[in-house]
């Protein structure tokens, strides 16, 4: 080709592209119509002024407002209150970056106190507002109220919530120190950041008594993290069928029971006549059992240097009572703790009697002190060695273990785990303790329907 031509054909060329891109902007520019949402008019697509169609901002009439499932304030501790509210946007496509709210707590003479915040709503979803430990300088709230105070902007590119699976257990301690154990996985291949969970307790008449909140840091992508949530003090769950009646009877079956006491020498250690702390363990442990009911089984057992079974297993409660009121420290020289000899005879009393599969074997150990019998000469550990091993073989086929230590001079990790779990041990500083020890634990083991724990999470 000639070298004129090739240069009138580039030329062509160049000028044809200029002419392209020329024309094009002329369209977009002059023929195509522009964006609109921030120029305060309704106009092009638009449903509303800078809302709707191509528009981000969702148009009010478009959008449903935010609905209020609840609102309650929670006494949490003497003159403090939790409030929370359960609130729902039923937009499917639409959140928002903030809204503002106050909640209101008031009595007959007035409002009490008033919280203010700002959150951010989820697409699409339950979530809570909180707002803790309120001082109501000893008034109590018969009212409770949140207000919005300032209106979300809906908008539909607001990024979904990360997906979450939340599983938790039932209230435990809930007579002391209330306490939820829950797990939190994020199920997305992204981490997460600081994120807030309130849990929100109910009867079993559907409800709320009780909220809590908790936050954690940094989730990785497909983690999984625990988060607790607890009460300073007790709170009562409601008409559950295990709540005590007016006869201070368990209302529903506890089951099949074991109750093993220390009558090794140091349950003597506060005074011989009559032998303390001795004589009040038995106390509380004739109180505990005016909670069974008439088809709750109880067999007694208690150990020094050996165990004995000072009662079978059976429903005659009068004579459980007696065969506590017989308990007494041998004489025959010095009484040892024989913890491994107390758990076997329990068990063998536990598991020789039949039972329906979903009724509760329980064995509850008091010991003031560390196992000390019986003895190996080549291994100083086989007292506890040897009762851990028992532990664990009735714990296997469904014997429940809940230990108690009194005193001071007590393996508290070592009695933990010999326990049906963590939350399965209990601290008794003295014997006084043991009233509500053993009323918490005959609820705690009764069969009933549980309460409602919901946990949500909260924008932050």
């Amino acid at each position: 080709m000639h070298w004129r031509t090739r240069n009138q054909i580039i030329v062509g060329v160049v000028i044809l592209l200029i002419l392209v891109i020329l024309g094009g902007s002329s369209y977009f520019i002059f023929f195509r119509e522009r964006p609109t949402c921030l120029d305060g008019k309704q106009n092009g697509v638009e449903t509303g002024v800078d809302c709707g169609g191509i528009c981000a901002v969702v148009c009010p009439n478009e959008a449903v407002p935010l609905s209020v499932a609840f609102v309650k304030s929670f006494e949490v501790s003497p003159g403090f209150y939790n409030a929370v509210a359960l609130l729902e946007n039923k937009n499917t496509f639409a959140g928002s970056d903030s809204f503002s709210y106050k909640i209101t707590l008031s009595d007959s003479d007035g409002v009490i106190a008033e919280r203010t915040g700002t959150l951010s709503v989820p697409v699409s979803s339950q979530f809570g507002v909180f707002e803790g430990t309120i001082n109501t300088n000893g008034r109590v709230p018969a009212d409770t109220k949140i207000e919005i105070t300032k209106v979300p902007v809906w908008r539909n590119d607001i990024e979904r919530e990360p997906k979450l699976l939340i599983t938790s257990e039932a209230v435990s301690r809930e007579l002391s120190v209330p306490t939820i154990n829950a797990t939190v996985k994020n199920e997305e291949a992204f981490d997460i950041g600081k994120s807030g969970f309130i849990a929100i307790v109910y009867d079993d008449e559907g409800n709320p008594i009780a909220s809590s909140r908790t936050v954690t840091n940094d989730i990785k992508g497909g983690e999984s993290k625990s988060i607790v949530f607890t009460w300073p003090v007790g709170y009562d769950l409601g008409s559950r069928i295990c709540g005590l009646d007016s006869n201070n009877k368990i209302g529903s079956y506890v089951g099949d029971m074991a109750l093993v006491l220390d009558r090794s020498g140091s349950m003597e250690f506060e005074g011989k006549n009559p032998p303390q702390p001795l004589t009040k363990v038995k106390d509380a442990a004739i109180s505990m059992l005016n909670f069974l009911g008439l088809n709750d089984r109880v067999s007694i057992v208690s150990f020094g240097n050996q165990a004995s079974v000072d009662k079978t297993i059976d429903n005659n409660i009068d004579e459980a009572k007696n065969a506590v009121g017989d308990i007494s420290i041998m004489k025959d020289g010095t009484q040892n703790t024989n913890l491994a000899d107390g758990i076997l005879k329990a068990y063998e009393e536990l598991t020789s009697v039949e039972t329906s599969p979903d009724l509760k074997k329980s064995m509850i150990v008091l010991t003031d002190g560390v196992a000390t019998r019986p003895l190996s000469s080549d291994d100083p550990d086989y007292p506890e060695r040897y009762a851990k091993q028992i532990a664990d073989q009735a714990r296997s086929e469904n014997v429940d273990i809940y230990t108690i230590g009194l005193g001071k001079d007590i393996k508290e990790s070592y009695l933990r785990s010999i326990s049906k779990n963590e939350d399965s041990y209990y601290s008794a500083p003295t014997a006084d303790d043991l009233d509500k020890i053993y009323r918490e634990i005959a609820v705690s083991i009764c069969r009933k329907r549980p309460a409602i724990v919901k946990i949500i999470p909260q924008t932050l």
